[in-house]
Formats: structure tokens, sequence, C-alpha cells
């Protein structure tokens, strides 16, 4: 996607406002320093703002820009002591006709003071349009100052690229300097000769020259055999050693043509760069030529480290952040002009997501296979993880708050997080029907509100190991998990039903239909036998899973009852089909995979078993041996027929196998009884293929040792 370049320079938003375009620049935007512990500070360095053709916008109605500048590090070591910009205090800079080319010139104070190792200084312009006493931000741009402070006994050399003109049949003697405290040895390709009063050569070998010294020193460069140069590789690789400690220079061969045409390579740069990344790396650009170039970056968001040079040159041209940027590829260019030719150069920028994840905006379910992938390009980094979760709570019909947080570590350019499983561990258990059901059970009819959904929110933050510098950042709001599995039909209807066959009832059933509701008006109808016989409407006010109680002791045997729920997913029918009532009826009620009361009712025989475990010890007395029992344990095991059923129906019994929270419900009472499904092995029993019966094992999780049951 092109970044359009304003036909009336000024600060435009683009076409999808991702970025602001502006026709200015800071020159250069990267500089990179080395020094030495001891030595004298550097020379002051001149920053300077190119600000070409800045006017206002009349779209925007500015009257005028104002610069600002700001900077991240302390006064001590680096201070901006000069230029227009620093010297107009909290006002900024008033840009006129006048002050177009601004220097702004960055000094080095207590350079000493500075431990070994790297530093940067950041130098930010910004950029205000002013209506009236109104100032608005617009943009701003970047300097990077890169610092190395060496110890005094680490040798380096300056330049780090040497470049030789080639003229007149041969290249020209170059100079480079070594800056060290003690002994050192340069190793160099052996078509180079170098000359200066203290360097000895070495060793000779077929590739390489060694020398060795001692000290600072002025070194000349001169190239001993022009048609090995000429031949070899265009970049030599040179190495500079002491103490142990080794840095590296290069030695780099013009065009013999003088009238040979510029070359740039590579032709064209991308960077595939991370969504929030301020860390971007920035990529060479070789510019082979024998007379001056000049670099024009026609984009805001890009920078060259060199504007202006000579000769053939190595530069770097990098994005300034991708915090500005959406998900998305961008183009722009750079020219780079010489001698009469000028080329551009296509720069594309792949935004890609810090992150993906597999679940939705909606509804989500916690024991799908959903995760989180982060992807990094950092070698030594992992993600920490922090979920903010609200789950709620059926006693006290409120949500309460949950942290989890974690660690995830990076392999392969990824780390993977599953957050289900912590959410469906999180989730409140239905330890009663009392819990969002009051009263007798039989005497209730109507839709009730069971829980609402856990909202989670998960902050990701990747964290360089060694430097614990955070890399990039991002957070998933408010995201909705419900518990299970999904159910197949969800997504077009919202049910949360493990089947939705018909069902068996008898007018001592009570049966239930669990679903997902969105804020909104929802309704559902009833029909008998296909005639209309009533049609409800409710409002949800809030994400809410909702169960249907409905009974059937007005309806007649044969009859079809069928149940319509129209959401803004869509509708759902499920159907009824009424049995001839038996003389045996036990509702059986249990906690399904979703967090929802099923209720089934038990038409079959049943039984009641004691089995009686017996604790005892042995004794002998007069060598004769006693048994005595100390103590007795109780297990009521409760076996129940469910009676016929339609052949369909296994999915439903199989429910029952697998809840953890089972009981048995009571006619005209609010009273429970709790059980535990000890059933291992299901076998459908029928003398009908349309008609099946199964047999169910519970453990009957008794109040007391001696407590009779009545069914």
């Amino acid at each position: 996607m092109p970044i359009p370049i304003s036909p009336t320079p000024g600060f435009n938003p683009s076409d999808n406002n991702d970025l602001y375009f502006a026709d200015w620049v800071v020159l250069p935007s990267v500089y990179n320093l080395t020094y030495s512990q001891g030595n004298d500070s550097p020379a002051d360095i001149n920053a300077v703002i190119g600000i070409k053709n800045f006017i206002a916008d009349e779209s925007f109605n500015y009257d005028s820009y104002r610069i600002k500048c700001e900077t991240n590090f302390s006064n001590d070591i680096f201070a901006i002591v000069s230029g227009t910009v620093a010297d107009t205090g909290e006002n900024g800079l008033l840009l006129s006709e006048a002050n177009l080319n601004t220097i702004l010139n960055i000094n080095f104070n207590g350079l000493g003071l500075l431990d070994v190792g790297d530093y940067s200084l950041t130098v930010i312009y910004k950029a205000y349009g002013l209506s009236g006493e109104t100032e608005v931000y617009l943009e701003e741009k970047t300097v990077s100052v890169n610092l190395t402070v060496v110890s005094e006994d680490t040798a380096y050399v300056t330049p780090v690229n040497t470049y030789f003109q080639y003229s007149e049949g041969g290249y020209g003697i170059e100079t480079i300097v070594v800056s060290a405290e003690g002994d050192f040895e340069i190793k160099v390709p052996s078509q180079f000769t170098l000359t200066a009063e203290g360097l000895t050569l070495d060793n000779v070998y077929l590739t390489t020259k060694t020398y060795v010294g001692s000290g600072s020193m002025e070194i000349s460069v001169s190239v001993l055999n022009l048609l090995l140069f000429q031949n070899s590789i265009t970049f030599n690789s040179c190495s500079i050693s002491s103490n142990g400690n080794i840095s590296n220079f290069y030695f780099i061969r013009n065009q013999e043509e003088s009238d040979q045409p510029m070359v740039v390579f590579p032709e064209a740069l991308e960077f595939d760069v991370f969504e929030g990344s301020s860390v971007i790396d920035p990529k060479d650009l070789f510019i082979l030529t024998q007379e001056d170039f000049t670099v024009d970056v026609f984009i805001g968001w890009a920078y060259s480290s060199v504007i202006q040079g000579n000769g053939p040159q190595e530069i770097q041209v990098g994005i300034v952040s991708a915090s500005n940027f959406s998900v998305g590829s961008y183009e722009g260019y750079i020219t780079v002009s010489s001698g009469g030719d000028s080329l551009q150069v296509p720069i594309v920028v792949n935004v890609l997501p810090f992150f993906n994840t597999t679940f939705s905006e909606s509804l989500n379910f916690t024991l799908d296979d959903h995760y989180v992938t982060v992807n990094s390009v950092e070698p030594n980094s992992i993600v920490n993880v922090v979920m903010s979760m609200k789950i709620y709570n059926y006693a006290s019909s409120s949500y309460v708050d949950k942290i989890y947080k974690g660690s995830v570590p990076v392999f392969g350019g990824e780390a993977k997080f599953y957050p289900g499983t912590i959410i469906e561990t999180a989730i409140k258990k239905l330890n009663a029907p009392a819990d969002y059901l009051e009263g007798s059970i039989s005497d209730l009819e109507g839709v009730f509100p069971v829980y609402k959904p856990a909202k989670v929110s998960i902050s990701l933050e990747e964290m360089n190991i060694d430097t614990e510098e955070v890399i990039n950042s991002g957070t998933v709001n408010n995201v909705l998990w419900l518990k299970g599995v999904t159910p197949e039909g969800f997504s077009s209807e919202g049910i949360l039903e493990v089947t939705d066959v018909s069902e068996r009832v008898t007018i001592n059933s009570i049966a239930t239909v669990s679903f997902a509701k969105l804020p909104g008006v929802y309704q559902i109808k009833t029909l008998v036998n296909d005639e209309e016989e009533s049609i409800e409407y409710y409002n949800a006010s809030d994400e809410y899973v909702f169960t249907l109680l409905k009974n059937f002791n007005s309806y007649a045997q044969g009859d079809v009852i069928e149940i319509i729920i129209m959401t803004e997913l869509g509708n759902y029918t499920k159907k009824f089909i009424v049995f001839p009532d038996s003389k045996n009826s036990n509702l059986i009620a249990w906690s399904n995979e979703y967090g929802c009361l099923k209720i089934f009712e038990f038409t079959g025989d049943y039984t009641l078993k004691d089995e009686l475990d017996f604790i005892s010890n042995t004794s002998f007395k007069n060598n004769v041996q006693f048994s005595e029992n100390l103590e007795i344990l109780k297990n009521n095991i409760l076996t129940i027929n469910t009676g016929y059923v339609l052949s369909t129906g296994y999915e439903i019994i199989s429910s029952l196998m697998y809840a953890k929270k089972v009981w048995k419900l009571y006619q005209g009472s609010s009273k429970v009884l709790l059980l535990n499904s000890t059933t291992t092995e299901l076998e459908n029993k029928s003398s009908d293929q349309e008609l099946f019966y199964y047999d169910v094992e519970f453990k009957i999780n008794a109040d007391y040792v001696f407590q009779v049951f009545k069914f």
C-alpha cells in the first residue's frame, strides 16, 4: 500500500490515517561513535533539520508550524548546547522562510565517567500546528546517537570503512588511525601494504599479512597488487586485536572506470517488522560511484544514515518505528543521485501482528484448542503473560476478580500460550440446583439465568532475558469464555446442549434446554402437535447463559411438543415426545459440560444395595485367634433403570456418566440427594430397535451412616 506524497507539502493524513506524511527530514538520523576511556571527548556533532516547503495546510486550518526538541539522556553526559531549536525554550522554534534549515549541535560532557558498554541518546523533534493560541501535536522525527565506550586497553581503527579511489591506472594511498594503549596486531589481505613508524610486518601468509605495533598511530595503506585487488571481492575484511579483544574494519574497492554508471544494491529493501515494535534493525545499502552522491528520503517513516557522501560507500537505511503502523504492507522509496544518474530504491515494510489468536471476539469455549501465538525475532526472550479474569460467582450473582501470571519461552520465533485450560479451572462450579433455582424445581417453569461468561483480558509483554528490556507488548481485552467444548451448531444457534435429537418425556418429566444469549430481545415459541400454543418474549440486558425449564403435566400421551428458541444467532428447535407414564418416576439432575443443569426422568425399576467394608483386628489369647471389627464402612449403591428411551438418547445418558455433580430431585420439594455416578460401562438393553433402556449405577452420598432413603 503506497504512502501518498502530498501535492501540497505539509502534514497530511494518508487515506487510512495510519501515518502522517510530512515533507521534512532530520539529516542524518543515526550517528555511530566510539570513545576509548581516558581520551578526549569526540567533537561536537551537528544534526541538520532539513525542512522543505514547510507550509500551512489549509485543510487543517493551521496558521503556522512549530518544532520542539526533547532528549532522553542526562545532560551530565550529553548536552544540546546550541542551535535555534534548543535555544527557544518551551515554545520551540517557530518556522519561517528564514530558518527552514536549522543546525543543532550535540556536545559530549564527562564521557570518562561512563563504564564500558553501549549507550544511546535519542533526540526527538516534535512538530505542532498552530491555530491562534491552539497548539496541536502532529508528528515527530528522531535522531539516534549510538556511542560505544571501550576500555583503554582495547584497540580500534577509524574510520571503520576506508575507500580506495581508482584513478589513472592505480589506487591512491589512504590513511587509517589506530587508537591503542598497548600492543596490538593488525591482520589485512595480502594485496595491501601498511606503513607507519613503529609498525612491523610480522608474518606473510598466502592470503593475509600480519602487522604488530604499540600505541596509537596513523598508518598509510596502499594497494600492493592491483590485479589481486581488482579480482577480489569488493569488500575485504580486516581486523585489529589487543588483549584478546578483536574489532573489524574494511577496505573497499572503488570502480575502475570513471565513466561507469552508479550502482546501488540491493535494488530494493524489504523490512518485516512486528506491530508496535520500537526497535527495528536497519539494512545495508551499498552505493558504488566515483563521485559525490546524495540520498533523498521521500517518506516520513524511513531514514538514511548518510544524506551526502563521496565515492563508494556503505550506508544504512532503516524504519523509524513501527508504533505508528497498523498491520499491512507499506511502500515508498528513496532516491540516490550521483554524476547525473538517479536511482529509486523501493522500500517495502511488512507490518506483521505482534500476536495472533485463534479465538473470536464473541463467545469462546475453554476446552477448545484455542491459543495465543506471539511472533518474535528476538533470539533470547520470554513472553510474560498476565490474565485478568472476571469469574461469575453463582452464590453472590456477581463477578469476582482473579489474576494469572506466567511466562512462556520463545522457540523458533514464536511463543504459544493456551488460556482455555486456565480459565476452565478458574470458572466456578455449580454446587447445587439451588445455586440459581429457588424452591421446588417441579413447581418452576420458564427461563432462568444461570451464569455470565468469564470476561478475560490478556496482557502480553516480550522481554529480553539478559537485559530485561521490554521489546514489544500487546493486549486482548474482554474476551468472553464459556465452559466446555463448542457444541455442534452453536455458531448458528447458541445452544448449549450435547445433542439436538428428540427426547422422551412423560407427564411427570421436567426438561431443560440451555443456551447462550448476547444482549437483546429473544423469543420462545411452543408448538403442540404442529399448532402454536404460546410465544413469549424476553430481553437480555447482558451476556448470559440461560436454562429453559419445561413441565409436561398438562399434556397427553402421544403429544409432540416443539420448543423453538429464536435469538440473533439463529433458531433452535427441540422436540419432546410424551410417553406413557410409569409407576416409577425419578428425576435425576446433573451439571453438564457447560456448567448448566440437565434433568432427565428415569422411569424404570431401581434397586438399593448396602455394601459394607469391615476394618478388623486379629489377635491371639491363650493360643486362640480372636477377630474384632474396629470400624464398619457403609456404601449406599443405587442402580436405576432409565426406562424406555429413544435410540438417539445415548448422548444424554453418556453426559450423565461424565458428570461430577449429580442429584436426585423430589417432586414438590427443594430437597435433593447428592449422587456420584459410578457406572464404568453403558450397555443398551432393548426388545425393540427403536427403544433402548440402560442401567446406571450411583453411589449415594448420605448425610449420616444409617440414613434411610426414600424414592
